[in-house]
């Protein structure tokens, strides 16, 4: 099993509300796979239907570069993941969709 992040992000109405939590993985020989610390997801909300369909999230965590981020969610999709020289940070370029509809998504970080 891979190790796996998960960034709970919750639409009420129209605001988006960010809780991160982790799930700890092991891989096959048993061994805890080492993991990182989620401290701080921006913006911390924001709201669906904004004039840009555009968004960046700023994740900061211990190495959390190392890890890929995904998701699935209808009208939700990454368009681009930036890493920079500190691996504590990632850059995560989202495109929301006009049809997105209010609801819950999950960010896993592999």
């Amino acid at each position: 099993m891979n190790q796996k992040w998960i960034a709970a992000l919750m639409l009420l109405g129209a605001l988006v509300l960010v809780s991160v939590s982790a799930c700890p993985a092991y891989s096959a020989s048993s061994s805890t796979v080492p993991i990182a610390t989620i401290e701080r997801v921006e913006p911390p909300f924001w709201w669906a239907g904004m004039k840009s369909d555009k968004l960046q999230l700023m994740v900061h965590g211990d190495r959390i570069a190392d890890f890929t981020p995904s998701l699935r969610y209808p009208g939700v999709r990454i368009s681009s993941v930036k890493r920079v020289s500190n691996s504590n940070y990632l850059f995560i370029n989202l495109s929301i969709s006009r049809v997105a509809k209010a609801g819950k998504f999950d960010i896993a970080f592999k």
